[in-house]
């Protein structure tokens, strides 16, 4: 696993890039939005895009009509907003369109959908290879491709956590939904073990303030990624990231009753972006703002409603 760092190219004129994933450090991922002009020249896929697996989602325009080739054959077809095209590292792709249009881009590098067709492939897995398909529907895509956008808008606020979990839920789909060659089985159903969840557990808290990623942490459960975010749930209850949250509301909760940081500072050193993004998750886990806490800290035996309460028993027994 290893952040994808976008390298520099030359967009053609007709497009301008909204938004990147590039600055994110997210772990073979990419996702950029971008407003395009009428192009009635064909334009080849630019190399640095041309390597990876992409889906594109027409977000919002009137629809266009797309002509070129792809794949290996002509094309030429009306493209409407929610549409989704897929496009596997290195097929060749050229087009042409005749209306502006806003386009969002997702990138998943060939390394991690490797990893994940080699996990889910009962065969050989070289032999589960995505297939490119031009002007398809998928809620479930959409809804991971909307979501990811949404949190580069967001400037990355929940973390490379919340971002590759989408990452790897979207390799899983396109696999199972959109690959040729193998059969696949599906992802085991039990959860982690006490010794596991223990050792994540452990290494999440010790690690708090750090962006984690989804890597670091099914590394401490010696599980592969793929996996590690189902298991996790089925564990705990909660999503990876979740989870994340949860404790570093807990430990701001603690830091506030000491009374001896600031909100803001208490915001760094447990993990969030900034002192609103405490705030927010704060106050919706514990029903009262940092303030609050913050000003009656002598008296904050009162506030005994404790974050992990939410978390299933079986884990409130490993505390």
């Amino acid at each position: 696993m290893r952040a994808y760092e976008l390298p520099a190219f030359e967009p053609p004129a007709s497009v301008q890039i909204l938004q990147s994933s590039a600055v994110r450090g997210w772990n073979d991922l990419l996702v950029i939005s971008q407003r395009v002009t009428p192009q009635p020249e064909l334009i080849i896929t630019p190399e640095p895009l041309h390597s990876i697996h992409m889906i594109a989602l027409h977000l919002k325009g009137d629809p266009f009509e797309l002509c070129g080739h792809f794949a290996g054959r002509q094309v030429r077809g009306l493209i409407c907003p929610g549409d989704l095209s897929l496009k596997p590292a290195n097929v060749p792709c050229a087009a042409s369109w005749n209306r502006p249009n806003h386009l969002l881009h997702v990138g998943l590098m060939p390394s991690l959908i490797a990893a994940t067709a080699a996990e889910i492939s009962q065969t050989d897995p070289v032999r589960l290879e995505l297939i490119p398909r031009l002007s398809f529907q998928d809620p479930l895509v959409q809804q991971l491709c909307l979501a990811l956008l949404a949190e580069v808008e967001l400037g990355g606020l929940a973390g490379r956590l919340y971002a590759e979990s989408l990452g790897h839920t979207l390799a899983l789909h396109l696999l199972r939904n959109y690959a040729s060659g193998a059969t696949t089985h599906p992802l085991p159903r039990h959860g982690l073990s006490e010794t596991q969840l223990r050792r994540v557990l452990d290494y999440l808290n010790d690690q708090l303030e750090q962006d984690l990623s989804l890597a670091e942490l099914a590394a401490a459960a010696g599980y592969s990624p793929t996996y590690f975010a189902r298991q996790f749930k089925q564990a705990t209850g909660l999503a990876p990231h979740q989870y994340l949250i949860h404790c570093r509301v807990e430990r701001a909760r603690g830091l506030l009753e000491a009374g001896t940081l600031t909100v803001a500072e208490i915001a760094q050193r447990v993990g969030f972006a900034d002192q609103s993004h405490l705030d927010r998750h704060f106050k919706h886990l514990l029903g009262v703002s940092p303030h609050t806490v913050l000003q009656y800290s002598k008296n904050v035996h009162v506030l005994d409603k404790n974050v992990l309460d939410e978390i299933s028993p079986t884990l409130l027994q490993l505390k």
